[in-house]
This record gives C-alpha cells, sequence and structure tokens, in this order.
C-alpha cells in the first residue's frame, strides 16, 4: 500500500490505497504518541478502519488533528488573551469540593474558615499578578483610600463581574474598613449542617482580599461575618479589614 501526504498551513490531504494503515501514517506524521491521541479522535478512525471506509482526500482529518491533537501547556498560554469569564456551576462544583476537602482536615468552625482563608490569600496574591500584567497602564495605588477603592471596584469586577455594594470606615477603629456584599457568590450554593451552622465560607474570599493587600504592601487581617439585613431572609457578607499600624502611621 502506497501513502502520499500533502501539507499545506495547518491542514493535511492524504491519499490512501489501504485504510489500515491510516492510524500509523498519521501517527508518523504528527509525530505524536498513542498515549496523547484525542479519545474520539481514536474512536472516528477505529470506525474508519472496521467499515473500511475509503478516504482519499482527509481535508477533515488535518482539521482535526489542528485543533484537537495539539496541545498547549497551560504556561505557554498567552495572560493577554484568556477568557474573563467561566461557568458559574464548574466553580461552584469546585468550590464545594474545596470546603469538602478542607473540612475532613478540620474539626472546629475556625479551623475549616481559617483554612479556606487561607487558600484565599494565595488566590489574591495571583490574582494581583495576573491584573498588574494585564493592565500595564495601571498605576500602583500608594494611599489608603486608593487601594480600598481598587479592591471594592476592580477587583469586585474581576471577580464577580460587578461591585461590591459598600465601602465603609468604621467609627471606632481607624484602622477598621467594611466592604459588604449582600449577594456573595461563595455562599450562594452552600448548605451548611447544624453543626456548622457559623460557617461562613467567604472566609476564602476574605482570604482573597488579604493576599490582594500583602501583595499591594497594605498588610492587613481580613475576616467575613455574615449581618442581618432588616426586612431580608438572606444576610449580606462583610470584609472587616484590619490593617497593621505601620500602614496607618504610613497613610498619615
Amino acid at each position: 500500500a502506497v501513502v502520499s501526504t500533502q501539507s499545506t498551513g495547518n491542514y493535511h490531504t492524504f491519499s490512501v490505497s489501504s485504510p489500515s494503515l491510516i492510524l500509523t501514517q498519521l501517527l508518523v506524521l504528527c509525530d505524536i504518541s498513542l498515549y496523547s491521541l484525542n479519545t474520539h479522535f481514536l474512536l472516528l478512525i477505529f470506525f474508519v478502519y472496521i467499515f473500511n471506509f475509503s478516504f482519499f482526500s482527509l481535508t477533515f482529518f488535518g482539521l482535526i488533528m489542528s485543533s484537537k491533537l495539539v496541545s498547549v501547556n497551560i504556561v505557554d498560554r498567552p495572560l493577554t488573551k484568556a477568557k474573563t469569564e467561566v461557568s458559574l456551576s464548574a466553580f461552584a462544583f469546585l468550590f464545594s469540593e474545596l470546603v469538602q476537602y478542607s473540612q475532613t482536615r478540620v474539626h472546629h468552625i475556625n479551623d475549616l474558615e481559617r483554612r479556606l482563608a487561607d487558600v484565599g490569600v494565595l488566590v489574591g496574591q495571583r490574582v494581583l499578578e495576573l491584573y498588574v500584567w494585564r493592565e500595564k497602564s495601571s498605576k500602583r495605588e500608594t494611599k489608603l483610600l486608593g487601594i480600598l477603592s481598587f479592591v471594592y471596584s476592580t477587583v469586585w469586577k474581576v471577580l464577580f463581574g460587578k461591585q461590591a455594594d459598600s465601602l465603609e470606615k468604621s467609627t471606632e477603629q481607624e484602622d477598621e474598613y467594611m466592604i459588604s456584599d449582600n449577594t456573595m457568590l461563595v455562599n450562594r450554593f452552600i448548605s451548611t449542617p447544624k453543626d456548622l451552622g457559623g460557617l461562613n465560607c467567604a472566609a476564602f474570599v476574605a482570604g482573597v482580599v488579604e493576599g490582594i493587600l500583602d501583595g499591594a504592601e497594605f498588610p492587613a487581617r481580613v475576616t467575613a461575618h455574615s449581618v442581618a439585613v432588616e426586612g431580608q431572609r438572606i444576610q449580606k457578607t462583610t470584609k472587616l479589614i484590619k490593617f497593621n499600624p505601620e500602614v496607618i502611621e504610613r497613610d498619615k
């Protein structure tokens, strides 16, 4: 049997006289191993072989190879051309798995919230780094109110598609500020058992805020609290931000 190939750009055309050699010739041409083949592509080739189809022009195969078989490592993907939205159901599933995974490794609610916050800190550091990389024209905030406004508006829009509902300063402590969200996304699909009734999964978001503030050189302790709203069944979530003393002194 004779197999001849012609290559034009990202497309390949095959002329075959024996369907039994299709898989072998494709592997040789693409220089790929059997384990890297897409499962659906293997099934397609299998049916081609079993039913003895004749393909004298397999441009469609070349298209599949170009789009499915050429895998790009995640570290090689351009940071400036990523999708800005993800599936809500996918996020809810992954976050619930994170909560359940953390729950099996702690014995108290406070420990679980602290564990979620620790994960959030790592995420927040990367969110800040990625945003600064993509928005090269943005300036570095050096004032306390500037970084709070950045978190309240820009960061919330990046993470949740909207800005937070309120930004307030404590009337009792000069180093405390509060960012509130009336419909906190991470609490929307979480149902807690009776023994964990006081759990607030928004501790993860509090950790994200803490990581962003630390990365911007505004170290603070951020905690999440549920606050009842008069006339509403759903409580709003408030992130209490308590800055380190040196931050307050530097801002004076």
